[in-house]
């Protein structure tokens, strides 16, 4: 019986509390990549050790840089930390939630859609996390899963 995809992401967010609580390293940023099984879908997601504000300012920041170029926000809401953004050509997606966890650390949750080329969302979400991270002066690790197809 396959394992539906919300519980290979619930054990995802539960490994990314508990490897850097259990590595003892607590400023180490565990990115952790699932892929739906229709290959489409990417989920990116990482805690990282800054408050949910700081970081939504930081992808509005790169947003603001990049925007236009290639994509544009078409939803962006600080009350809810969450932005969406789209290519100029409508060929993907990506939205950013953000989940304050206590007050120093934050779990960014971003899922992306990009059809037919699943490599270059996968790529285009570990962009986002990592500029966003070095922005903040975080580090990072990257800790992916494949999910089977069903």
């Amino acid at each position: 019986m396959p394992i539906p995809n919300k519980l290979k992401r619930l054990v995802a967010a539960l490994l990314l509390v508990a490897v850097p609580a259990l590595s003892g390293c607590p400023a180490l940023l565990v990115v952790y990549l699932v892929s739906a099984s229709d290959g489409d879908n990417v989920t990116v997601t990482a805690e990282i050790p800054r408050n949910a504000n700081e970081i939504y300012e930081t992808a509005m920041k790169i947003a603001e840089e990049d925007g236009g170029q290639k994509y544009t926000v078409v939803e962006a809401d600080p009350a809810r930390t969450f932005l969406r953004a789209e290519a100029l050509d409508q060929s993907w997606w990506f939205e950013m939630t953000l989940v304050q966890l206590d007050e120093n650390n934050t779990q960014l949750i971003m899922v992306g859609v990009s059809p037919g080329d699943e490599e270059e969302q996968r790529n285009r979400g570990l962009i986002a996390v990592e500029r966003i991270c070095d922005d903040l002066g975080v580090r990072y690790k990257v800790v992916e899963n494949n999910a089977p197809a069903n």
